[in-house]
């Protein structure tokens, strides 16, 4: 099991060079990609499900078109839209 286990990490490591490489280059995952957290699998997924970002004029329907949703915070005369759950 454990020769597997390193069977598999090598392979891992093998496959995030590989993206690596595919995204380096292209300028529009360059940005993102700055972002603590997103890295070479979620740029190019996250373009792929946008494709046109011109559908979304407001910014922040950006996040309800790609399923997600924001945290809200409401009480009484206060609502405030926070980030995404």
């Amino acid at each position: 099991m454990l020769r597997a286990r390193c069977l598999l990490f090598d392979d891992l490591a093998c496959l995030d060079s590989q993206l690596v490489a595919l995204a380096k280059p292209n300028p529009a995952t360059r940005p993102p990609m700055a972002t603590p957290g997103v890295g070479v699998i979620v740029t190019p997924t996250f373009r792929r499900a946008v494709n046109d970002p011109d559908r979304f004029p407001p910014s922040r329907d950006l996040g309800a078109g790609t399923g997600l949703t924001p945290r809200r915070w409401q009480s009484g005369k206060t609502d405030i839209s926070g980030w995404i759950t």
